[in-house]
């Protein structure tokens, strides 16, 4: 049996159940954490930024950074 890859070479596991579309705000916050997420570790390193620093950039509460990415 052969396994898919993506563009990458990389193997891509099946997904039986892809759960419910995501809500607009849902996907915003989503979009808003990872964006502030690369800004910062851009300017700061991965190091010296927290999950406090990332939500206040993003304009969320802590709550919606663990809620989305655990």
């Amino acid at each position: 049996m052969s396994v898919a890859e993506d563009r990458d070479g990389l193997p891509v596991l099946p997904v039986s159940d892809p759960g419910p579309p995501e809500r607009g705000d849902a996907a915003r916050n989503r979009a808003l954490l990872l964006d502030a997420a690369r800004r910062l570790v851009d300017e700061h390193g991965a190091e010296a930024v927290t999950t406090d620093d990332i939500a206040a950039a993003a304009g969320v509460g802590k709550g919606t950074l663990f809620r989305r990415f655990g």
